[in-house]
């Protein structure tokens, strides 16, 4: 069964150290849990990186505008990154 698509490149190393330590010990549903929150974490992390860094530069977009090129821009980081399917 493949796991949720947090797995995979340089920039998932640290969650795939973490996934074998943990499945030495736990089922894969509990590891399901675990990289769910790992994955969240994620999302939150680049999408507030986003924000900090492009608000300065769109301050004259209206905001759902903005708001729309920042879910656009945490979804492409996501997908490149293989935590969000291609």
């Amino acid at each position: 069964m493949p796991d949720a698509g947090v797995s995979g490149g340089p920039q998932n190393a640290q969650y795939d150290r973490r996934r074998e330590r943990f499945l030495g010990s736990q089922s894969f549903i509990e590891w399901q849990q675990v990289e769910a929150k790992l994955r969240d974490r994620r999302v939150e992390k680049v999408r507030s990186d986003i924000i900090r860094r492009f608000r300065v530069i769109c301050c004259d977009m209206p905001e759902a505008e903005f708001e729309a090129l920042v879910e656009k821009m945490v979804s492409q980081q996501l997908r490149s990154e293989g935590i969000l399917p291609s």
